[in-house]
């Protein structure tokens, strides 16, 4: 039987909404569709592909997996790891000579690779560079776990396997294979190309908690450099989201979703302290008690929920046009109406879809007690925090200490207090290791770099090869490109005072299965996903020099 107090809550719910729903059938018409045309480059793929060694870039992205230049923080990092990586510099080298002989290439802060295309017209206004990035580590793998060895590298059954081949040494692998196919066209850029390949992007970002550098970060060292030199470029395109299948409700066919923000990483402690004692007489203040409701609070916690602006917006507008369900695209194509409905709906329904439209908070470490008969006197949690664009981390430091009746103590580079608080009577802390950079510029879909980067997603993934001619492909193959925004942190991100558009795009197709191979177990990337991967950048370079 269903509780009353739920029927009244679903009817609450039901009448406005049917309200609406008739409201806009009957004033709204269908919206336009948004999405651009297929961007054919000046040389057709097919003449490309003459000239592209498939076979030689898969054995070369092969190798590369086989190197184990495998993410390490604080002293982890051994001399034995700084020979991989001198020894993947050399690999680079020496697997792409027509590439080390034709453009500029730079190694900084011993591991970092900038590499500069010079353009037959750099100094044109019109005419801005663009920058491509890729890092050249991987984070670590649990062998046991694996369905094979995770650094072999293998090809087998249409695939190249192993840690790195989606993220992301597939991406820098394709992109220099797309350089040096380029270069055996002839093709000269008339616009300059600059190529950042970091040294630590897993690392870098508090991917692990307590992150301590041995050096600059690669992102830290390409910043300076732009500085120094005085470089902006037209658009950034780094790693972010695929072409996915499956992973939007209603809609079949693939969706390229093209990160125009990220959201800011941030780990908060959550300390308790009490007096402690024998466990024998459990009536005083418990630490690890104290800890628990102040973490039940958390997740209990509702942060606000934002659509109507920003980057969720502009999917949703984007996407209207394109679902097949009628009443899908009069809703959709009013992300104000969504702002109001998410909130009702369980987040667990579509977790992905959810995480965008808020700052997300997750409990993910916890530890506290010295002994089975002891009463703790100290406890602490770590709450992992992905800040939405508009939302800084020292706000949701703030609200967090607030929903948990905690003040707020220095803990590294910045102090946060709250108001009202008795640093000396109080049991309850919130730290931050460091109150990071916020990552909330947004780039917009409304200009030519973007047009330009959908258009070849279109023209380049129209068909099941991703190298056949317009006049060959069917409509229904060709993927929706569309805005989105991005849950991790990427080098990209680094690199907003640099340019108005950053680009967070993987070219690679994607199931919703297949999202656990990144940073998981079985990691693998398909032959054909890779060559078309090598096409793209290729096909992407000659559109963007022709903006």
């Amino acid at each position: 039987m269903i509780p009353p107090r739920a029927l009244r809550v679903v009817s609450s719910l039901l009448v406005p909404l049917l309200a609406i729903w008739g409201f806009t059938c009957l004033s709204v018409s269908s919206p336009n569709s948004l999405q651009v045309a297929g961007l054919r480059p000046t040389s057709p793929l097919k003449e490309l592909l003459h000239h592209f060694d498939a076979p030689l870039s898969r054995k070369r992205l092969s190798q590369a997996i086989r190197t184990r230049t495998v993410a390490k923080i604080g002293t982890e990092w051994k001399t034995a790891d700084d020979e991989i990586f001198y020894g993947f510099q050399r690999q680079l080298e020496s697997n792409f000579p027509l590439v080390h002989q034709t453009l500029k290439w730079e190694v900084l802060n011993e591991f970092d690779i900038f590499l500069t295309w010079e353009g037959s017209e750099p100094d044109a206004a019109d005419r801005l560079p663009i920058l491509f990035c890729a890092h050249q580590d991987v984070v670590p793998v649990n062998p046991e776990l694996w369905d094979f060895s995770p650094f072999s590298g293998a090809m087998e059954n249409g695939f190249i396997y192993g840690r790195g081949t989606l993220d992301m040494k597939g991406m820098l692998i394709a992109e220099l294979s797309a350089i040096e196919t380029l270069i055996k066209a002839g093709w000269q850029p008339k616009r300059t190309l600059h190529f950042a390949f970091g040294h630590d992007e897993e690392i870098s970002h508090g991917v692990f908690t307590g992150n301590q550098t041995v050096r600059k970060s690669g992102a830290e060292t390409f910043q300076d450099l732009f500085r120094e030199r005085g470089l902006r470029f037209e658009f950034v395109l780094d790693e972010g989201l695929p072409i996915a299948t499956g992973m939007f409700p209603g809609m079949k066919g693939p969706i390229a979703f093209i990160g125009m923000a990220e959201k800011t990483p941030l780990d908060i402690t959550i300390r308790s302290k009490s007096l402690g004692g024998h466990g024998s007489m459990p009536f005083s203040e418990n630490a690890i008690h104290i800890l628990a409701e102040a973490v039940a609070k958390v997740a209990a916690f509702h942060p606000t929920v934002t659509v109507e602006k920003g980057p969720v917006g502009d999917l949703l507008r984007t996407m209207a046009p394109e679902h097949p369900w009628y009443i899908a695209r009069i809703i959709l194509s009013m992300p104000w109406l969504v702002q109001r409905i998410i909130p009702w709906v369980p987040a667990r329904l579509f977790p992905g879809f959810a995480a965008m439209t808020r700052t997300t908070l997750a409990s993910t470490i916890i530890h506290g007690g010295v002994g089975q008969n002891v009463l703790p006197t100290d406890a602490y949690a770590i709450v992992n925090c992905r800040i939405r664009p508009g939302e800084s981390g020292e706000d949701v430091i703030r609200y967090v200490a607030k929903a948990i009746g905690a003040r707020v103590i220095d803990h590294g580079d910045e102090v946060v207090q709250v108001e009202g608080k008795d640093a000396d009577s109080h049991s309850l802390t919130v730290s931050a290791v460091t109150v990071g950079t916020e990552r909330w510029a947004v780039s917009s879909p409304d200009t030519r770099a973007y047009r330009v980067l959908a258009g070849t997603i279109r023209h380049v993934y129209s068909s099941d090869a991703g190298i056949r001619e317009p006049t060959e492909v069917t409509t229904t193959t060709t993927p929706i490109v569309v805005p989105s925004l991005l849950m991790g942190a990427t080098d990209g991100g680094s690199y907003v005072d640099f340019t108005d558009s950053v680009f967070r795009f993987q070219p690679i197709r994607m199931q919703p299965e297949d999202l656990t191979r990144i940073h998981g177990i079985n990691e693998r990337i398909s032959v054909k996903d890779f060559d078309d991967m090598c096409m793209f950048f290729a096909c992407l370079m000659m559109n963007a020099d022709d903006m």
